[in-house]
């Protein structure tokens, strides 16, 4: 019975320390790695599993099409909503993912002191955001994305 309590505590330890590590989206892009700044990438690469991690940390700028406000309730894992305006974009043509509980977007972000233009919008405005990915890992599976907006603006 000894046995089995250190070994479940010891895999117990190990699971949480592999957890917290991953939970900060591995080891993001550094500056070399990334594209000039401003380089327009597709909003659906950008956030793409397979390729967050490589724009993390970079300045990149997607195109997209704004859906509405908020983050309906879903947890943005540590993103922090008391600073940041939450809304949701799809890509230009495309459309919202269907669940159960409703239709949804990709989840972007801006600080609030830049978040005017937001309240300006209606669905399928087409806009700018230059920012990067943050990609959430839980156990080397991106839980949540969200792309954060230095700057939002209208596409011309």
């Amino acid at each position: 019975m000894r046995n089995f309590v250190l070994t479940f505590g010891w895999i117990l330890v190990v699971g949480l320390l592999g957890s917290c590590a991953t939970m900060s989206g591995g080891q993001p892009a550094s500056s070399s790695n990334c594209p000039p700044a401003g380089t327009q990438v597709p909003l659906t690469k950008a956030m793409n599993a397979a390729f967050i991690r490589e724009y993390e940390r970079c300045d990149i700028q997607v195109e997209a099409q704004f859906y509405k406000m908020g983050n309906e309730g879903f947890m943005l894992g540590k993103y922090d909503t008391n600073v940041n305006a939450t809304f949701q974009v799809v890509e230009p043509g495309g459309g919202p993912q269907n669940n159960v509980g409703g239709s949804f977007g990709l989840f972007a972000g801006t600080p609030k002191a830049s978040s005017d233009i937001l309240f300006q919008l209606k669905p399928g405005d087409k806009v700018l955001l230059r920012g990067a990915p943050i990609g959430n890992f839980a156990y080397g599976q991106l839980v949540v994305a969200i792309f954060q907006a230095a700057l939002v603006r209208r596409a011309p």
